[in-house]
């Protein structure tokens, strides 16, 4: 009985050990549990805070960027608006300074281009003066040319419709019968077309004493089509006043369509004869009406020596006449040419001609 004893006392301390091992081992298992709950805890907080710092590092990144970013932005703006006015002023300052080579007027320099032009405005001369003959009632019997009709048609069509010209009204056109001598010729180009304004005398056949110094025309020249138009004095007067070499001609100009009279004419090459005979009528022209002026085209020298004034010339070469021509030998010196005239009625004229339409004469007595 006392061995039972003993060992139901052994079973039930060792069942007792084993209870209290195992109350122990889930006590220390929550324990466990519970600081692995703190642990994760803590760690949550942790990395929320560390979130939270990162979120808020970022935001600060972010806005840091953003405020750059904007930085940037106006940066570019003001650079970019900067840039513009810098453009706009430099294309105003272009527009301003920006010339346009074509429309600048510049001096006729071609022998060829001179003669070419002078042509369409000897046989616009041509044309008008038979025109006033016809409606006068003085053109010989037996011509039927409507000469009226190739006027309009030689006029340029801008200048024909301002001023509504007709047949009926062209005799505004026709009050005098007068030549045209051009002393000077420039140029300018508008599209296709170039045009041409030539100044210089034009004379009266009615009236030998009336002249016009300072007169003008306007040639347009269409090279490709071969057409030619003419605007006369008294437009030019009105509406080319304010042209200037060397300055920009702001003018839309038109050009005729071609017709029967208005490209019939080819492009003329002078030789030498042509052009010191040129320089001869020129100066007679002036010797008849503009006698400062001839005498101004007399050599320096021979000018000094044989009149010493413009008064003492006067008195001998008033109603003097250059004469006619026969043969002409050139030389050159340089860029001058020398134009040797041999004269019909009188000793020989030398004509020099440092450029063309520039020239001097003198008499070889």
């Amino acid at each position: 009985m006392k061995d039972d004893l003993k060992k139901f006392k052994l079973i039930l301390g060792l069942i007792l050990l084993v209870v209290i091992l195992a109350v122990c081992l889930i006590i220390m298992r929550g324990k466990i549990i519970e600081q692995e709950k703190n642990k994760n805890s803590a760690l949550n907080n942790i990395e929320t805070t560390n979130v939270q710092k990162n979120n808020n590092s970022t935001l600060n990144n972010i806005e840091t960027t953003a405020e750059q970013i904007n930085q940037i932005n106006n940066e570019s703006i003001n650079s970019i608006t900067t840039e513009e006015t810098d453009e706009n002023e430099t294309n105003n300052s272009v527009d301003e300074n920006n010339v346009n080579e074509e429309l600048i007027l510049k001096e006729v320099n071609s022998p060829n281009e001179y003669f070419t032009i002078n042509q369409y405005l000897q046989e616009y001369w041509r044309n008008q003066n038979n025109a006033k003959l016809q409606k006068s009632g003085r053109l010989e019997s037996g011509n039927n040319t409507n000469y009226c009709e190739i006027m309009i048609s030689l006029l340029n069509d801008e200048y024909v419709k301002a001023k509504n010209i007709t047949e009926s009204n062209l005799n505004n056109l026709l009050q005098k019968t007068e030549n045209f001598y051009v002393e000077k010729m420039y140029y300018s180009k508008y599209k296709k077309l170039t045009i041409y304004y030539c100044s210089g005398l034009a004379t009266n056949y009615d009236d030998d004493s009336d002249v016009n110094t300072n007169y003008a025309m306007i040639v347009v020249w269409d090279k490709t089509e071969g057409t030619f138009s003419i605007i006369p004095y008294e437009y030019v007067l009105e509406d080319f006043a304010d042209i200037e070499v060397g300055k920009e001609v702001k003018h839309q100009f038109i050009q005729n369509s071609k017709n029967l009279y208005n490209s019939n004419i080819s492009t003329y090459k002078p030789n030498d004869f042509d052009i010191a005979n040129l320089y001869l009528v020129l100066y007679q022209r002036y010797a008849d009406y503009d006698i400062e002026k001839a005498y101004n085209c007399l050599d320096e020298e021979y000018k000094n020596q044989k009149y010493q004034s413009l008064e003492k010339y006067k008195k001998t070469a008033i109603g003097t006449t250059v004469g006619a021509m026969s043969s002409c030998t050139v030389e050159e010196d340089g860029n001058t040419i020398i134009y040797h005239c041999a004269m019909a009625n009188r000793g020989n004229i030398t004509i020099t001609e440092p450029k063309f339409l520039e020239f001097t004469i003198k008499f070889d007595e």
